[in-house]
């Protein structure tokens, strides 16, 4: 493949991406040279200030990243119990409630039935 891509490209063409590619490094080499150098001449407190910034939004990112997730699980983990309790046939806790709360209130109807 690399061939048959070679074999495309002119010689004129392959001179100019590879001008190119000495541009773009000469214009990487030099700002990384002037960021290195801006690096070294600050003050070793603002450094550090720097830092501790940062290192505070990782963690508050890290943190949120953290709780996504987490409510990704756990909404996650209901849907698949939900969806083996109902496979299963097994009542839901919120049903059962609600039938005890049915037999109660047919109970206190009956009593009222046998007082009277």
């Amino acid at each position: 493949m690399a061939e048959s891509l070679a074999a495309q490209l002119s010689l004129d063409e392959v001179r100019a991406s590879v001008k190119r590619m000495q541009n773009e490094g000469r214009k990487f080499v030099t700002r990384l040279r002037k960021d290195a150098t801006a690096l070294v001449n600050r003050r070793p407190l603002d450094v550090l200030a720097d830092a501790r910034k940062r290192a505070t939004k990782a963690v508050r990112e890290f943190d949120a990243q953290r709780q996504r997730v987490r409510n990704l699980v756990i909404q996650r983990l209901t849907s698949l119990t939900d969806e083996a309790v109902a496979r299963a046939g097994l009542a839901k806790a919120q049903d059962v409630s609600e039938l005890k709360r049915r037999v109660h209130d047919l109970e206190r109807r009956m009593e009222r039935v046998k007082a009277a």
